[in-house]
């Protein structure tokens, strides 16, 4: 009969007589390249190797604890090379989750700079290149289940894991044995100047990289395995420069990494990945095909030391038991740190309406609706699995934009319509949203000052409202490159100065109704033929008046200028009250300064949708639909100069073309696009205009046309490279009926302008 002694004996040496062999994978940090784990884990798990224990810096970090968590290297690799996933790691926030009733009117602008005016230089310098917070809301909706099913404990999750992130505040590796996998992964990945570093238990944490690029000791002092298999895809960093402050910083903040393995028996894999750099995680299937590849290249000698296998059924049914714990994303209490509840509160109360908890679509929405506001810099969800209820509670760490913002744009063509933007922003985020804004546009084509400011009031139903006064001119005689060049008049300058006052809604997510009324004056100088002399003097029409309207739009295109993806609705009434006072000079045919009444109603609609999306191709359509009742003004210059223009290319903006001028009209094109990269998109597009009837020169007078009697054709092949500041474009255009029908066009930036008076 046993008693205690022989039970403890057995305990002590059992070991003794156990022949369970322990491996363990090392990932290490670098990058873009990083993604060359997930081929090795797959030839892996392909091959039967047992994996016991992972840890991993960096990306390593996060490949390491997607596997740890129970994800498939099938299903990690789905994930890495999702456009989603691209976007991630640029810091672009997806297109579904811009909350169109925050957006402002798009602009020239390429760059911006935050600042405080109350601190020092440096406390205004960006700490990061692209935003976290797709990053952060990605990693917490990764993690947050599989952190609850190991109790917050990496020991308890499919697979044991660690990660490292980089103390700066004490100098030291900071290891994460515990809490939430989203909160370790999210700090051993914050590279400087790349990605911002997050604050943790009173330490300020960057990437892991920095002090141990290759946690092999980690690995072997936490769990002790018989064999370590590495997967290196780190390089030497270069020599700093003295002309590059990133590498001079990093140099001296990071520390030499070991690159070899404390086990006495392993191997490291090297996949051969020297070509994709730090941020190229365009090409994370090439990545993982390499790792693939090198681990392939290895296993022969893997398994000469493997004694024991694991068949992908007993992995399948472990995964699945891990699996099997974790709780459906469903949230009972937000908690807010860093700003104004009451900012906050509309949006979650309006998630629960009265419910226990919200899913995590309902999060989703309203957590990007708040990160909408252009006050709110980022948001840090941390999720808390409560076992009592049932439920994840969130508290989000909101931190503030700096309250001044300087924004830099414009547009470099190599034709005469280079233009400057500059735009300063003021926001102040407190029981109301308070906006005052700014801009200018300076170039020999249009210069223009805009003054805006806008209070949003967070209610149920959000409101806000904004006053602007815009003043622009638009000098098409001093930007043409030839008197004659589609401008008839060849001399015509256009002023404009008006307030605008207007109160806005959302309609559900991506929609807007709005409410408003402008006040105008517009002026019109021209010569009404293209035979003038120095002494002679221009004509000059004044039109002042007032103009009420609504509009509902909605938008959900990926760019604000040259798009390939989304849809665009407009709609817009409005009614136009005014007086028109016509002066004319030398070369009119009239003699007497004339003032009239004028009045009309003006309906429009624009739809345009890119509905076909295949591999590279992409196919859209444009509709466009104009109907006015708008009077002729005193002459047939003044009146298609006040006549709403169709212009669906970019260039249109910058000229003067009559002939696309009408009071109603109809309008159709089609958008095909090709793109060779993400960033490289080769475009066709054709449009037809249909004017209803044609406004015609009657011995300077105006006229219509016969109904549908003409109709015109545009087109255009063009080019676009999307830089992370801006698009440079090539566009070859053709305008069927312009004095010039082919032109070419190079640019760099966007050719965006204020809105006019009555658009």
């Amino acid at each position: 009969m046993f008693n205690r002694f022989h039970y403890i004996a057995i305990l002590i040496f059992l070991p003794l007589f156990s022949f369970g062999q322990k491996v363990g994978v090392v990932l290490s940090g670098g990058g873009a390249s990083g993604a060359a784990h997930i081929g090795v884990l797959k030839a892996l798990e392909e091959n039967n190797i047992p994996i016991d224990y992972i840890t991993g810096t960096s990306i390593g970090a996060l490949v390491g604890a997607l596997y740890a968590s129970g994800k498939t290297p099938n299903e990690i690799e789905a994930l890495f090379i999702s456009d989603d996933f691209i976007k991630w790691s640029n810091g672009v926030t997806l297109e579904k989750y811009t909350f169109f009733y925050k957006e402002e009117e798009p602009s020239a602008e390429v760059v911006n700079v935050d600042f405080n005016l109350d601190t020092l230089f440096e406390a205004n310098l960006p700490v990061s290149f692209i935003s976290s917070v797709p990053i952060d809301f990605g990693l917490m909706q990764l993690f947050a289940a599989p952190s609850a099913a190991a109790n917050y404990n990496f020991d308890s999750l499919m697979i044991p894991f660690r990660c490292i992130a980089a103390d700066i505040t004490n100098g030291a590796e900071y290891p994460f044995y515990s809490g939430n996998i989203a909160t370790a992964v999210r700090a051993s990945m914050a590279y400087p100047f790349y990605l911002s570093p997050i604050k943790h238990n009173g330490s300020l944490l960057f990437d892991g990289g920095l002090y141990n690029n290759f946690p092999s000791d980690i690995m072997y002092h936490d769990f002790m395995p018989d064999f370590i298999i590495g997967s290196n895809v780190s390089r030497k960093d270069p020599t700093p420069m003295e002309d590059n402050l990133v590498s001079q910083i990093k140099s001296m903040l990071s520390k030499e990494s070991n690159y070899t393995l404390e086990c006495a028996d392993g191997i490291i894999i090297k996949p051969e990945i020297e070509e994709i750099t730090l941020l190229d995680f365009d090409q994370n299937y090439k990545a993982i095909q390499e790792g693939y590849k090198s681990a392939l290249a290895s296993i022969d000698s893997i398994k000469l030391k493997i004694k024991d296998f694991r068949k992908l059924e007993d992995l399948d049914t472990k995964r699945k038991a891990f699996l099997n714990k974790n709780k459906a994303l469903k949230f009972r209490n937000v908690s807010i740190s860093g700003i104004d509840e009451q900012q906050t509160n509309y949006i979650f109360n309006r998630a629960l309406r009265k419910k226990p908890y919200f899913e995590f679509d309902k999060l989703e929405q309203s957590y990007m609706r708040l990160l909408s506001d252009r006050g709110i810099k980022s948001i840090y969800p941390d999720t808390k699995f409560d076992t009592a209820s049932g439920y994840y509670d969130l508290n989000l760490d909101i931190k503030k934009e700096k309250s001044f913002q300087v924004e830099f744009g414009g547009i470099i063509a190599a034709r005469p319509i280079n233009t400057g933007y500059v735009g300063l922003r003021y926001n102040r985020l407190k029981k109301t949203n308070l906006t005052l804004s700014g801009n200018t546009y300076f170039g020999k084509l249009h210069s223009a000052a805009k003054i805006a400011g806008r209070i949003e009031f967070p209610n149920r139903l959000p409101i806000y409202t904004e006053i602007s006064y815009t003043a622009t001119k638009w000098d098409f005689f001093n930007s043409s490159t030839t008197l004659l060049e589609d401008v008839n008049p060849s001399y015509l300058i256009n002023n404009e100065n008006f307030v605008d006052l207007k109160f806005g809604t959302p309609i559900r997510f991506k929609g807007k109704f709005e409410l408003g009324a402008t006040l105008f004056e517009l002026e019109n100088e021209y010569y009404q033929n293209n035979s003038f002399l120095r002494t002679d003097t221009a004509d000059i029409n004044l039109f002042r008046g007032f103009s009420p309207y609504f509009s509902y739009s909605r938008n959900t295109l990926n760019q604000k200028q040259f798009a390939n993806s989304g849809s665009q609705l407009e709609l817009k009434a409005r009614w136009v009250y005014g007086d028109e006072k016509n002066i004319p000079g030398s070369t009119s045919l009239e003699t007497e300064s004339i003032t009239k009444k004028r009045d009309w109603f003006e309906l429009r609609f624009k739809y345009q949708n890119y509905f076909f999306n295949k591999n590279k191709f992409k196919l859209g359509a444009q509709i466009e639909f104009i109907s006015t009742n708008q009077p002729f003004f005193d002459n047939y210059t003044a009146t298609v100069l006040i006549a709403p223009s169709f212009q669906p290319l970019p260039e249109m903006s910058t000229l003067f073309q009559y002939q696309y001028r009408t009071h109603s009209y109809s309008a159709i094109g089609l958008k095909t696009i090709y793109s060779f990269t993400k960033k490289l998109d080769l475009r066709v597009e054709g449009y037809i205009f249909q004017p209803y009837q044609e406004v015609i020169d009657n011995s300077k007078k105006a006229g219509y046309g016969e109904i549908l009697s003409t109709r015109d054709f545009i087109g255009t092949i063009t080019a676009v490279y999307n830089t992370r500041i801006g698009p440079i474009a090539a566009s070859f255009n053709y305008y069927d009926s312009a004095v010039n029908q082919y032109k070419f066009l190079l640019h760099f930036g966007y050719i965006l302008f204020n809105k006019k008076a009555l658009e």
